[in-house]
């Protein structure tokens, strides 16, 4: 059925808690021949073991998310309901070949995305917005739109860490993808493996961090699905002296005329792995949502839903406006089955048990 947008009233957050700040493993073969029978993939000719466990364990916790759903009677047809994951979810332990610093090949990234699109366009996903955490891949850079033809030469690459979002219920639905703006000391990402193989920091940088700091390329993590306008932006990109999302919404409406309506954030999105919500970095309205999700145990909590309002000291409201609590503590949280041995031998290390932890739906505000 082809997409139609819709109107929804309320938004729910489920959100998978999974720790990303070291390497994890995806599974073994073992673990593929079982979750494999529940959630086969359509096309996995260009999906590494690793790439594939990964986008089949995504699918099935969707499913188990909207079964509870489902079960628990709050799978109304008005209620968005929004799936996430931390920054550097799609990661593997080891760098593809020719790849570098723990990176997929572009194949590799095509096909996630390939297949997750297609199992998500699934009719059930029709209420569904789902900010797939991040990947990292590897790509030429002579083939990035943007970059002088004689600034790089033809073997040089560079790493990119991407993030996905995309609506569910049909293969014509909104999609989107975007990449971190800034590269962090902790990504796991060397200064070189960013900017280019052959890296010259007099030359190349400049113009790498240009072409990603330019509007048309910043504008990007703005994002407009059914009655609603989203911001979202990856981890540093959201600290209080870059303000990505915040800036780039000034900068756009800075270019409407007078008798243009000014964009507003009705969403607002931090995918991370170290990065709690900064206010000077908001975006979204007042009455607007936050939603975070990160991977990275010194960042508690894990995954938080906030209601803003620019009257509150830090802008964060723990309630919304009819008095239902957004604490996650009060909140369902589910641990996911295989956590231990298969998904993340080590779902441990950084203080994070894996779990889907649901958030209790909350009215959108006008």
């Amino acid at each position: 059925m082809p997409y139609q947008a819709q109107v929804y009233t309320s938004i729910q957050h489920i959100a998978f808690e999974s720790p990303t700040f070291a390497a994890n493993s995806a599974g073994n073969q073992a673990y593929k021949s079982k979750i494999e029978k529940i959630v086969p993939l359509p096309d996995t000719k260009d999906l590494s073991l690793d790439a594939q466990n990964r986008v089949m364990t995504v699918v099935k916790l969707v499913q188990d998310a909207r079964n509870t759903l489902i079960n628990n009677g709050t799978d109304s047809s008005t209620c968005l309901k929004v799936f996430t994951l931390p920054e550097f979810y799609f990661r593997p332990e080891k760098a593809e070949a020719n790849c570098l610093d723990r990176s997929y090949s572009e194949k590799t990234k095509n096909a996630i995305v390939k297949n997750l699109r297609a199992k998500l366009s699934n009719p059930d996903y029709k209420h569904w917005l789902f900010v797939l955490g991040s990947v990292i891949w590897t790509v030429k850079l002579a083939d990035i739109e943007g970059l002088p033809a004689s600034f790089v030469n033809e073997q040089d690459k560079g790493v990119r860490n991407t993030c996905i979002m995309l609506k569910g219920g049909s293969e014509d639905a909104p999609i989107q993808l975007f990449d971190k703006v800034h590269l962090s000391g902790i990504n796991e990402i060397r200064d070189a493996a960013w900017a280019a193989k052959n890296f010259n920091p007099l030359y190349q940088r400049p113009q790498v961090s240009w072409l990603f700091e330019s509007l048309a390329s910043r504008q990007k993590c703005l994002f407009k699905v059914d009655n609603l306008s989203i911001c979202a932006e990856i981890c540093l990109d959201h600290h209080d002296q870059l303000q990505v999302g915040k800036k780039t919404l000034v900068e756009i409406n800075k270019k409407k005329s007078a008798f243009e309506p000014k964009e507003v954030v009705n969403l607002q999105f931090v995918i991370a792995c170290g990065m709690t919500i900064k206010p000077n970095s908001i975006a979204t309205k007042a009455g607007g949502y936050l939603m975070r999700n990160d991977g990275h145990g010194g960042a508690k909590p894990f995954s938080q839903h906030v209601l803003i309002d620019y009257n509150a000291q830090d802008f964060q409201l723990f309630k919304s406006k009819d008095g239902k609590s957004l604490k996650r503590d009060d909140m369902l949280n589910i641990a996911y089955e295989d956590s231990q041995n298969t998904l993340n031998n080590q779902a441990n290390r950084n203080n994070i048990k894996e779990a889907l932890t649901y958030f209790a739906p909350q009215p959108i505000y006008a």
